[in-house]
């Protein structure tokens, strides 16, 4: 419990100085993109993963992890996949030089940062597994063998009214829904519905890759190294990779990292995580979607 207790701690300070800050909306990804920023950001990544594993040594005496290729190889791996996707801007680049239509270019910056995202989170695990693993395992946490869906929707049902009820707050209401109209669907003559299936579909896919990376590839390919302790050096870093969202969200991305994280070890899959991820993100796009009607 002191374990759990020193990351809580961490994460209560780190949580305080961001928000009060607003250290990674306005500070990180604003005021210092020089030409060091892929490190910074890989660094940002780095600190609370390493901190969890650091703790987990001093409590439980397991410095012999840090002597261990297979430790920091896919703890180095797992870095990278989040700092690629933020430091990563060329289609954006692309985008403008060849979209002339100011909606049209809106919207495909808003599909393709989630398409795109997605990509390069897959990208260096799964270079990693391709490499290490292929010819033994699976592709992290793409197994159906124990996947079942009940459970998935009593657990999505659950969070229904924590949902409905976060809705009504100003955070939420400032950050969803994350789709907005840039006037795509009009200028091409489209039904509004269209637009909002492509960015959806995007947004979607983006979860995916979220899971395939932290509860996938974070958890599952430390098993060998640190069997179910895995987990909570994951949910750390996932915490602060939720920084930018709303502060209720973030702290409670801890939690819901726990729990998909125990649900993907015991299952050695991660369609549960899917399931839940997407689903709670689609029902706050719905919910958003509602507000502005004045739901």
């Amino acid at each position: 419990m002191t374990y759990v207790l020193s990351l809580w701690a961490f994460l209560a300070i780190a949580i305080y100085f961001n928000y009060q800050f607003d250290f990674e909306n306005s500070i990180l990804r604003v005021r210092i993109r020089t030409s060091s920023y892929p490190i910074l950001v890989a660094v940002y990544y780095l600190i609370p993963y390493l901190y969890a594993f650091t703790m987990y040594a001093v409590f439980y005496n397991a410095w012999h992890i840090f002597k261990q290729s297979k430790f920091w190889i896919p703890v180095l791996v797992g870095i990278a996949a989040l700092t690629l996707n933020e430091v990563f801007y060329w289609h954006y680049q692309w985008i403008e030089n060849n979209i002339t239509v100011h909606e049209n270019m809106q919207f495909a910056c808003d599909c393709m940062a989630y398409f795109v995202g997605a990509f390069l989170y897959f990208l260096p695990p799964f270079i990693y597994w391709f490499y290490y693993d292929r010819k033994t395992t699976r592709l992290y946490g793409f197994s159906t063998k124990r996947f079942k869906a009940k459970p998935y929707l009593i657990m999505l049902g659950c969070m229904l009214p924590l949902l409905i009820a976060a809705s009504f707050t100003d955070g939420f209401k400032n950050f969803y829904p994350l789709y907005t109209d840039s006037g795509f669907s009009a200028v091409n003559g489209l039904p509004q519905w269209i637009s909002v299936i492509l960015f959806e579909f995007c947004y979607g896919l983006n979860f995916v890759a979220i899971e395939f990376v932290f509860r996938g590839f974070l958890v599952m390919v430390l098993i060998e190294v640190i069997g179910v302790d895995s987990i909570l050096p994951m949910a750390t870093v996932y915490c602060v990779y939720h920084f930018g969202k709303p502060m209720a969200e973030c702290i409670s991305a801890f939690f819901g990292a726990t729990i998909l994280g125990v649900i993907a070890y015991n299952s050695r899959s991660i369609y549960g995580g899917i399931f839940i991820h997407i689903g709670v993100a689609f029902l706050m796009e719905l919910l958003a979607f509602l507000q502005k009607c004045n739901f």
